[in-house]
């Protein structure tokens, strides 16, 4: 099996989840959401909830960019923020071995 290696782009992308991560965790802390994707005591069900609604975000950055032809250095900008908000959600997900009904 062929050893995976990080490439300076994929290393930049997990620095920017991982800041994502500690946004949300601050934001958590001041108590911004009720629940998260990371949390224990949240359901598989409404984990799934979460991680769909920030796609339907990164669906809607895809629409506006197409529907205005605007493929300009801030309409692709805010499509990579909403895809690392998704990734983050996801890897929250991850962070909890938990598996609820």
């Amino acid at each position: 099996m062929n050893a995976i290696k990080n490439s300076p782009a994929m290393l930049d992308v997990f620095g920017l989840i991982a800041v994502e991560r500690l946004r949300v965790r601050r934001l958590q802390a001041v108590g911004k959401y009720k629940f998260s994707t990371n949390s224990p005591t949240v359901s598989n069900g409404l984990k799934l909830a979460i991680v769909m609604e920030e796609i339907g975000e990164v669906a809607r950055e895809i629409y506006e960019m197409h529907d205005k032809d605007d493929f300009t250095p801030q309409a692709k900008n805010r499509l990579r923020k909403e895809l690392v908000q998704a990734a983050g959600t996801l890897v929250a997900w991850l962070e909890t071995p938990e598996v609820k009904p």
